[in-house]
């Protein structure tokens, strides 16, 4: 199967749709055989941004409260706490 990943994440497109089921289904299915599905994963579990994401730090992260907080982003209201879903725990 192959995944478009660049439809999910240009927002500025106008054909920009959500993996289906069935990709995300195949993200987890392949995640061994390729380490930036588990990013992919950890992107569409937690809806941030991918510059949120990669701007983390150890200390923005509490595994065991299952959570971690954006202290920059674009706009103020991007200022957030984001949980954490039980399946991509592992991957942080």
């Amino acid at each position: 199967m192959y995944i478009n990943i660049k439809k999910a994440g240009n927002p500025n497109s106008i054909n920009r749709e959500p993996f289906t089921p069935a990709e995300v289904s195949h993200l987890w299915d392949s995640k061994e055989a390729n380490v930036y599905y588990t990013v992919i994963l950890m992107l569409i579990y937690t809806g941030v941004r991918v510059s949120e994401l990669l701007d983390l730090k150890k200390a923005d992260v509490d595994i065991e409260g299952r959570f971690f907080n954006i202290l920059e982003a674009k706009t103020e209201a991007g200022i957030r706490t984001v949980p954490i879903a039980e399946k991509v725990v592992p991957f942080f």
